[in-house]
């Protein structure tokens, strides 16, 4: 199955208990793993991270796209969609809304699937592959 690693979608700069959020300047053609944000993890708050179900149709429409740390070439991103544009869109108001930044900085944004692989198996009828294989996976 195809599989769809967790990455640095955005970081939410806060600043006088006010947070706006932005996608990294290398986003469009680049995709920022785990391995980049532990490599640079010093300069950032601690991040927000958010888990998804799986990795669907649109995480695998990606083009020209290479790994910020080791410039190999990479099939998929996740929330690649309507999903991250409602996140760039929707969270930053309603994280500050909740008070939940104990100080001001900026707070990686990590995007990761409970399961990483496509479960429905690019399969528009996702009642053919997507749970038999979640549940396989689940355990593992």
């Amino acid at each position: 199955m195809k599989r769809c690693n967790d990455e640095v979608i955005a970081v939410i700069k806060v600043s006088h208990s006010k947070a706006k959020i932005r996608r990294p300047k290398s986003y469009p053609d680049k995709f920022l793993g785990i391995d980049s944000y532990l490599a640079h993890q010093s300069r950032y708050q601690r991040p927000v991270l958010i888990v998804t179900e799986s990795p669907h149709i649109e995480e695998f429409n990606v083009r020209n796209l290479r790994d910020f740390y080791s410039n190999t070439i990479v099939e998929a991103r996740p929330v690649n969609g309507v999903t991250g544009m409602n996140i760039l869109l929707h969270l930053a108001g309603l994280l500050e809304a909740a008070n939940v930044f104990p100080c001001d900085g900026y707070y990686p944004v990590i995007v990761m699937n409970a399961l990483q692989e496509q479960c429905s198996q690019g399969d528009r009828d996702t009642g053919k592959y997507r749970t038999r294989n979640f549940i396989r996976l689940w355990g593992s």
